[in-house]
C-alpha cells in the first residue's frame, strides 16, 4: 500500500470480520476493540480525526448523537456516507 493508502478505525460496533477482511486486503486498521475497553463518541472521533482514520462503525446513530453533543457540525463527507449506508 502507499503512504496514501486509505486507513480505518473501526468502532466496538463494528463486526471484526470487515477488520480481518481488510486486513487481509494489506489495509491499515485499528480495532478499538484490540486496543481499549470502552470508549466515548467524542473519544472516538478525536482518535479517527488525530491519526487521520476513516471510522467504521455499524452505529447508525453514531453520526446524529455527534451533531447533536457538539456545536461543530459533521463534516459533509460524513454526512454523505452516512446517508448513502440507510437502507
Amino acid at each position: 500500500m502507499s503512504e496514501a493508502a486509505l486507513r480505518f478505525l473501526a468502532d466496538e460496533s463494528c463486526d471484526f470480520g470487515v477488520v480481518q477482511v481488510l486486513r487481509a486486503n494489506g489495509y491499515d486498521v485499528v480495532a478499538l476493540t484490540e486496543i481499549a475497553s470502552r470508549t466515548i463518541d467524542s473519544e472516538v472521533i478525536a482518535l479517527s480525526y488525530n491519526e487521520k482514520r476513516i471510522l467504521l462503525t455499524e452505529d447508525k446513530d453514531f453520526a446524529s448523537r455527534f451533531s447533536r453533543s457538539y456545536s461543530n457540525p459533521l463534516p459533509r463527507q460524513c454526512k454523505e456516507i452516512v446517508t448513502r449506508g440507510h437502507y
